[in-house]
């Protein structure tokens, strides 16, 4: 398996956890999570360098990653089709998100 780290912009991120947030309230108990879910940001002394690379960047080595997110479409209330973790920390003044995107064909990427 073959991953793609990318660091996606706060807002984005923000747009994505408040869509798994919503849809955790709305889904059915037998589907999506029904406890709303919670990152804690891990805080750090030295940023993030910010050149795409997710995983071997040591501020984001502590960070434990959100995972296990669920979809709005095409099919609302399922487990997302591919594995993303989203690493979030902070320094004192600024909030960090590093995003890793895994694809089972990363070949058809276009």
């Amino acid at each position: 398996m073959s991953t793609k780290g990318t660091f996606v912009s706060a807002g984005l991120i923000l747009l994505l956890v408040s869509g798994a947030v919503a849809l955790a309230e709305q889904s059915s108990p037998d589907s999506a999570p029904t406890e709303r879910p919670s990152v804690v940001p891990l805080i750090v002394s030295e940023p993030p360098t910010i050149d795409g690379e997710v995983l071997g960047d040591e501020a984001y080595a502590g960070a434990v990653p959100a995972t296990d997110f669920w979809q709005t479409q095409p099919r609302a209330g399922e487990p997302s089709s591919e594995r993303t973790e989203v690493y979030i920390v902070s320094t004192a003044n600024t909030l960090y998100f590093g995003v890793v995107c895994y694809d089972r064909e990363p070949e058809k990427i276009i």
